[in-house]
This record gives C-alpha cells, structure tokens and sequence, in this order.
C-alpha cells in the first residue's frame, strides 16, 4: 500500500514455468518529497515481484530476467515480494538482485525474521537502493496467507 499514487506503471509476466502458475512483476513510480527535503520530488521505482516457488532453476532465470528490466533506470528503487527464496538460497536470487542493482536488504542474516508461515523461513523480501534507509521494519503475525506481511518506513541517507 502507498499513501503516493503510482506513475507509469507496467507489468510484466515471466515466460511461463508449467506446472506453477504465471508469475512476474509489476513496476510503478512515485514522486516523494521526503519531509524536510527542498525542490522537485524525487522518482522513486517501486515493483512488487512474485517468483516461481517450485524449482530454483525459474527462480534465477526470473531474477535475471527482472535485473535485464530494471537495469539502466536512475532512480531509486523499492523493490518488494515474495521471492520464494531465502538469503542463505542455493541460487542467491535476492543476493543477485541487491548486488546487480546496488540495493541492500534490512539484516540480510537475521535468522528471526521469517515471512514463510509454515517454516519460519524468509521468503518475503525488501530490496532498497543504496540511497536509501530502512527508519524501522517488521514482520506481522497476522493470519492473511501462507506468508506474514512486512511493514517497513523507508527514509533517504542524509548526505554526510
């Protein structure tokens, strides 16, 4: 959800992946003026993503495919959802994404911090860019799906 309504705003379906049922992201943009900030807004990229959750293989061919996409836009990024992999992943999809796309995630080892219900794995994730700054985050317990919901207040890195 977002206070900010979204700006050119595309979606994208992955190739299909039989048996798993289409996948793919949606991508918006914001204009933000963050509090105290002077000037022009400033664009913000937000997509949220749904990954294949049957076989890894998708997931990296999905990653880079999404990477392709977001590449050579030069704007801030919030990139969310559910990528059906954790950060200690075999494929390191979320890892691939942050480090192609110089984004970073809220304590990428925390082992307590797990959005998948059934096992307590994180699958769920927010990628921010490095411009950026996680001010708080939290996974809910309420009951909505399979996976807990995130709650994050985004702000932007004073300049030092």
């Amino acid at each position: 959800m977002s206070r900010k309504p979204f700006l050119d705003v595309v979606h994208h379906t992955f190739k299909p992946s039989p048996p798993t049922i289409n996948k793919g992201f949606t991508l918006g943009q914001i204009a933000w003026q963050p509090e105290g900030r002077q000037g022009s807004p400033m664009l913000v990229d937000v997509a949220s993503v749904h990954l294949d959750f049957s076989r890894k293989s998708v997931r990296e061919y999905q990653i880079r495919e999404m990477g392709k996409l977001l590449s050579g836009r030069n704007h801030s990024a919030i990139i969310l959802g559910d990528f059906n992999s954790d950060w200690f992943a075999e494929e390191q999809v979320v890892q691939t994404l942050a480090a192609s796309n110089g984004l970073h995630v809220f304590m990428p080892e925390a082992r307590d911090l797990g959005t998948y219900r059934s096992s307590d794995r994180r699958l769920d994730w927010i990628l921010i860019s490095n411009d950026l700054e996680f001010v708080s985050h939290e996974v809910l317990t309420d009951v909505l799906s399979d996976h807990n919901a995130i709650i994050a207040t985004i702000g932007v890195k004073e300049s030092r």
